[in-house]
């Protein structure tokens, strides 16, 4: 099981350093391009766990594939991570770095998850709500899911706000249930 508390630990320090060395966005696109190959590619997650290569060459050959992307911060990072046999936790640091960053400049990630693709014109209301009631920059991640029926099902952070068919399908349900 993932410990979110040593994720959201770690993703702290990096952030923190990246925003010493200013270099919160570069830290962040690599981290997430790591994330997107640990999630997507087995061979990767597997060199990252070998116990064959030792660290350093580890570190050599991420320099290399990710070549100016990976700093030395996120070389440094790595080490630690290899270290402390912590690599499972680089999509939880991800997610949390990225939270962090959109924290610090005031922005707030929806995802927004509806029956067909969103029209612009759409998600620009609902962005224009969601800025005005949370005063925030509000950026909008739309996702298709069919099972929905209609309507809108809204994650921000750990709330889901659902509006969506499917849901008030299962909440009627529930309350004649009772």
């Amino acid at each position: 099981m993932k410990d979110l508390t040593a994720a959201r630990k770690y993703s702290s320090v990096l952030f923190d350093l990246a925003k010493e060395k200013n270099e919160v966005q570069e830290t962040g696109a690599c981290l997430k391009l790591l994330k997107e190959s640990y999630k997507a590619i087995p061979e990767f997650r597997a060199f990252l766990f070998s116990f064959r290569i030792n660290n350093k060459q580890k570190i050599e050959a991420l320099s290399a594939v990710f070549g100016d992307e990976f700093t030395d911060l996120l070389s440094k990072f790595m080490k630690t991570l290899f270290e402390n046999k912590r690599q499972d936790l680089i999509t939880d640091i991800s997610n949390s770095y990225n939270l962090k960053a959109m924290e610090s400049k005031n922005q707030l990630l929806v995802t927004a998850v509806t029956h067909e693709k969103l029209t612009d014109e759409l998600t620009d209301s609902v962005k224009k709500s969601l800025e005005k009631f949370f005063d925030k920059d509000v950026i909008i991640e739309s996702t298709v899911d069919p099972s929905i029926i209609g309507g809108i099902k809204l994650r921000i952070g750990n709330t889901v706000i659902d509006g969506s068919v499917r849901g008030s399908l299962a909440r009627l349900r529930q309350t004649l249930l009772n």
